[in-house]
């Protein structure tokens, strides 16, 4: 069951659920798949200017050297890299729910230690969809929500985001 279905009294109506659109996720594929092509490269060039007198030409895999594939630390490295990076934004993806019922917006994400934010829609002051050719094209953006007032974030400490009244 959905989160914001979960929460929703039964004086609300709910309009719309929405996650985040899978482009997350197939960014932080094409990131890793780059990650271990450049350590692909950085070891290619590195075992080539380093060992190439020791070449065993009967032994290769997929025309790579097995002596290349198993001491290949640049393409274990970036590949770690690309996998933190991918892992990141899947998990993003399938944490991320975001709720529109009919008097407020619910905003959760995380799987164990869950954060969830809600705006009352008469808070709302004025919004604005940002996205560019590719989010035209494969219907996703970024929506910007301005609110009337904005309570001070735990981040701030014990300044107020409100303007002063003086």
């Amino acid at each position: 069951m959905s989160f914001v279905r979960r929460i929703t009294t039964g004086e609300e109506r709910i309009i719309m659920i929405a996650r985040l659109h899978w482009i997350y996720p197939l960014i932080g594929l094409l990131w890793f798949a780059g990650a271990v092509c450049v350590g692909i490269v950085a070891d290619r060039m590195i075992w080539r200017y380093t060992r190439h007198d020791s070449v065993v030409e009967e032994l290769t895999l997929l025309g790579w050297p097995v002596d290349f594939v198993v001491s290949a630390p640049f393409t274990w490295l970036f590949g770690a890299g690309g996998a933190v990076f991918f892992l990141s934004l899947a998990l993003r993806w399938a944490s991320t729910e975001i709720g529109l019922t009919s008097k407020r917006i619910v905003y959760k994400t995380g799987f164990f230690m869950v954060e969830v934010e809600e705006v009352d829609l008469e808070e709302i002051k004025a919004e604005q969809v940002h996205h560019g050719i590719f989010g035209y094209v494969l219907g996703y953006g970024r929506v910007k929500i301005c609110l009337l007032y904005t309570s001070p974030s735990p981040r701030d400490g014990l300044l107020s985001r409100m303007p002063s009244s003086a």
